[in-house]
């Protein structure tokens, strides 16, 4: 009698383990995959930025040729194309 539930705990003992693992590895890999994610949409969005903060300059340095000046510091700056 004793043997069959010494077995049974064994098993369920077992089976505990295995569930345990199962899911610890489950757990893991999820774990992996968002962090992966995560960090493809950090450096799609830092792309994003570097992309539009250039248009933005360009657009800002453009204008600053067309007008001739700029202030900064409350100092106002002549601008002029060299030869």
């Amino acid at each position: 009698m004793e043997n069959k539930e010494i077995k049974a705990n064994l098993k369920k003992g077992e089976l505990f383990m295995n569930n345990l693992q199962n899911n610890w590895h489950l757990f893991v890999e999820w774990f992996k995959k968002s962090l992966a994610m995560m960090i493809v949409f950090i450096l799609i969005g830092a792309s994003l930025g570097i992309y539009v903060s250039k248009i933005v300059y360009d657009m800002r340095m453009n204008e600053v040729t067309k007008v001739g000046g700029f202030v900064y510091d409350n100092t106002v700056y002549n601008v002029s194309l060299r030869p």
